[in-house]
């Protein structure tokens, strides 16, 4: 299975869906509603803002486990 930690493309982040690799699981538009959905839900949206900041404060200078701590903190 492809996954986004295979990809050397990211055309996501650059947003030119045009770019996307051929088996991107991005390409499927009706499975991505349904999880940005869950997203959206009351009881994930805090869990994945806050881990997205933590992720951003140490972005490739803490270790996994600095983060994990930094997380169960909050």
């Amino acid at each position: 299975m492809y996954t986004c930690a295979n990809c050397t493309v990211v055309a996501c982040a650059a947003e030119t869906k045009e770019n996307l690799p051929k088996n991107c699981p991005m390409r499927n538009e009706e499975n991505m509603r349904e999880i940005y959905a869950e997203y959206e839900k009351e009881e994930n949206h805090r869990f994945y803002t806050v881990c997205s900041s933590i992720e951003a404060q140490g972005y490739c200078q803490w270790p996994r486990l600095k983060e994990t701590i930094e997380f169960a903190e909050t």
